[in-house]
């Protein structure tokens, strides 16, 4: 696969059935991690944000969180798009689609492991809510 060949990979995402579009996801990272980060940033990444943004079956949504998974795995996204991805990831954890809030937690426990300890408190720990709380303030 050459950086000429990925965008015509992209043409998938247009297809009417949803089918075609999980496809591209479970393997557009596999195609493109040889590629390097330039290709992932350029290619990859802007269909990865339309489909988290507008796609409405959730099989879809799904391979694309394990898309983002695997490009963390190999080291494919930069830190502060990594953070950016994050913090979806957390918004779309507790929404009602099962095998989404899965990928999505699955995103972050990839994440998680690929930052360490460290990096985990310094960039993910602030992003999460008290859980604790259940949406209800502590009195004062």
């Amino acid at each position: 696969v050459s950086s000429a060949l990925l965008p015509l990979f992209i043409t998938t995402l247009n297809d009417r059935p949803w089918e075609s579009r999980r496809a591209f996801f479970e393997h557009a990272a596999h195609l493109a991690a040889p590629l390097g980060i330039a290709s992932v940033s350029s290619f990859l990444l802007p269909c990865i944000e339309q489909a988290l943004n507008h796609e409405p079956v959730h099989e879809v949504v799904t391979a694309t969180w394990q898309c983002m998974s695997y490009l963390v795995t190999k080291n494919l996204l930069r830190t502060k798009v990594s953070m950016h991805y994050a913090a979806k990831a957390i918004s779309l954890a507790f929404g009602p689609k099962h095998a989404v809030h899965h990928a999505c937690l699955g995103f972050l426990a990839t994440l998680c492991k690929h930052l360490g300890t460290a990096g985990t408190f310094a960039f993910i720990a602030p992003m999460l809510p008290d859980l604790c709380e259940f949406g209800q303030r502590r009195p004062k």
